[in-house]
Formats: structure tokens, sequence, C-alpha cells
């Protein structure tokens, strides 16, 4: 490329940058109390989604006219035109949350479980989404994809005797467009040989799976299952609960549950595996891993439109140690799914498919790569800038 033609392109890019700034307010949400920043507020403005990133900023349209403004543990706020700092009132004060009553959660739960579709919006219907992942290796981000794209799901629901081999038929994921692609080339090829393929990873995305999990272990014999009412008001309850399984594994979280309509608004989890045994497999390369489960968590998120529950917002992540050739390292892999606004059809296939069997990178050509409309916290904007050197 000649020098005149990367002038021309980086000042079309500079010019990209101007008009959706032109076009684009940023938003600080903060504790009030604390005057910290909350990450993954989440604001709801004509019946699209938006979140703040780790930093507690947003993006948001400069015609965004009215909004609502909510996070979990704060109260909401009803927001008329542009503001560049909004501050959430915690939802209760440190001596109610003291108040804490234990409580029978199970059977609500298994109402839940059957009803879902009667209870969550349940047509096919195509999402447009923010795709988000990041993998680390020993405490360094060495991956960051950001994409926009489309999912479409057949019920919003997942059909576990039909089995992850055929998941096409409950859910579909298409990228239109890469706004970020960064990573280390030695360290992603690396970590992809020591992953088995797994598409519960990509089940992770529905809540319903996430839910039917739950129900199976806490109705194992030997798993101690507790819940406590945590705070509530006349609309919902904030609910802790806790499970112990036979190994000695945890799964323990909090819900937000909508009294009047029997649903669960908001769903946080964490686990601990450490007590499972590590297990070994071999790659195509004939080289043996082991791996050694850790910590994670799970979080979804849904609002109400139209008398019925839409998802917003759903994250996974998962720690492992791996050993390979007697040297282990950490990772995390981090994947996260904003649910922007949804419009019904029946239309089965999107255009552009990810084939969900093979890597996300193989899927990265039928796409654009654009860097704009997306505001990445500082520490990925780091990375973006300058990579870390092996």
């Amino acid at each position: 490329m000649s020098t005149d033609s990367k002038n021309f392109s980086v000042l079309l890019t500079l010019l990209a940058s101007v008009i959706l700034t032109a076009q684009s307010f940023t938003l600080k949400v903060l504790d009030a109390e604390t005057n910290k920043h909350i990450p993954k507020a989440r604001i709801i403005a004509h019946g699209e989604a938006f979140y703040t990133n780790d930093d507690g900023l947003a993006l948001l349209p400069e015609t965004i006219g009215s909004y609502e403004v909510s996070a979990p543990g704060f109260q909401r706020q009803q927001v008329q035109g542009k503001k560049e700092v909004i501050r959430l009132q915690p939802a209760y004060s440190e001596i109610e949350a003291i108040q804490i009553t234990p409580i029978d959660f199970r059977s609500e739960l298994e109402y839940i479980g059957k009803n879902y579709k009667k209870l969550y919006f349940s047509k096919p219907a195509v999402y447009d989404i923010v795709f988000k992942e990041k993998n680390i290796e020993d405490s360094l981000l060495y991956l960051l994809v950001v994409a926009e794209g489309e999912l479409w799901t057949k019920s919003n629901t997942y059909n576990r005797k039909v089995g992850v081999h055929f998941i096409d038929k409950s859910l579909q994921l298409g990228f239109k467009k890469f706004n970020y692609l960064q990573f280390i080339e030695s360290k992603k090829e690396a970590l992809e040989k020591k992953l088995h393929p797994n598409k519960n990873r990509w089940a992770n995305l529905l809540f319903y799976h996430e839910l039917q999990n739950l129900i199976s272990f806490i109705n194992l014999k030997d798993t101690q299952f507790t819940t406590r009412l945590l705070s509530q008001d006349e609309e919902v309850q904030n609910i802790g609960f806790r499970a112990v399984g036979k190994r000695k594994n945890v799964f323990q979280g909090t819900f937000t549950y909508d009294r009047k309509d029997r649903v669960i608004t908001h769903y946080q989890m964490e686990y601990d595996q450490a007590s499972i045994p590590a297990y070994t497999f071999t790659d195509a390369d004939e080289t043996e891993h082991t791996v050694k489960r850790g910590n994670g968590n799970t979080v979804y998120e849904f609002y109400k439109k139209d008398g019925a529950y839409y998802p917003t917002f759903a994250a996974w992540q998962a720690d492992a140690a791996i050993t390979t050739d007697d040297r282990t390292h950490q990772y995390i892999l981090m994947r996260e799914v904003i649910f922007k606004k949804a419009r019904e059809t029946r239309k089965p296939v999107l255009e552009n498919k990810a084939d969900l069997n093979f890597s996300l990178w193989n899927n990265v050509a039928s796409a654009a790569q654009s860097s704009d409309d997306i505001l990445l916290s500082e520490e990925e904007q780091i990375f973006i800038n300058k990579p870390y050197e092996n």
C-alpha cells in the first residue's frame, strides 16, 4: 500500500471516529455512597439494552431520550436526556442486609423450570448482540475479541435430550462485525490445543440451560441446598443460595426474584470445583494435558417488555490450571453477550451463521472488521494499543 493510501485510510478512520463521537456521549455510573464506578450497570432505552464496561462507562446515542439505569443491589433510576454521571443509591443499608431469614426456595425454582416458556419470552427470535471474549494466562491478558452480530434462538431454551451435537436446533450465532480482535498468536494456539471442544459453553448463553443444571444438582441425594432471604420490598426479593455436592464442590450465589410474576430477573452464581479430581486428555499432536478445574461464575439478566421477560445479559467465566510437559499455567476464560434488542422471526437460519463445532477463529473471515461504537475498559484499551510481548 502506498503512503498516500495509508494516509487516506487513517483519515477515514479518524473521520469515522469524529462522526461517532458527535452522535454519542459517554455516561458514567457511580455508587452514590462510595462514589466508586459500577461495572455492568444496565441502561434500557426504547427496548434496547446497553451496559457499562468494567470502568463503569457506557457509550449512548445523543438522541436517547428517556431511559432507565439499574444494577444489582441498587435502586433503579429513571433518567431524561443526556447525563454525564448517574449515581445509583444502594437498594438497602448494611443494617437491613444483616437481617437474613432462611426460606425454602427449592419448589419455586422447580416451578420456574417447569413453566419457563410461560414466564419468559420464548418465541423464535433474533437478537442483536455484542459478544466479548477474553482469555488470560498467568494474570496476563492475551486474547480479546469484541464483535457485533446476531443470536437466534428457537424458544430461549435448550433441549438437553437432543444433545450438544445438535445445538443449532436451539441456538445459532452469527458475526457481522469484529470491532476488536487482538491476541498473542502463540498463546492462542497453545490454549486451543489444551481445550476440549465443548459446545456446552454456547448452551451456557441460555439461562434455561443453567437453571436446569442447577435444579438437577440440588435434587441429587447427597446435595445440601439452602436459601436465605437477604432483602425484599413490595416487588422483589433478593435471595442467596448455597449448594454443596457429594464431592464438596460448592455452588453459591444470588437471585433477584419478582414476587408478582414469579420470575428470576437477575441470577449470579459462583462455583468452586477445586475438590473435583483433575482429568487428562491427549490432543491431536499426541501431547498430554492435565486439567484441574478451579473457580468460575455465571450471570444472567432479564427485563420486562410488553408483558414478557427478555434476556439482556449472559456471562460465563471459568478458571483452570493446565499442566503440559511438567509446566503448569493458570488460565481464566471469559465470555459475555449483551442482548441489545430482539425481533421475532420464523427464519430458522442466520445468514452469517457461525459453525459452533469449530473454534471462534474459523468464523472471523465471514465478518467485517471495524473499531467503532464499542467502549473498552482502560485495561482492554492498553492491550489493544500494545499487547505484551512473549
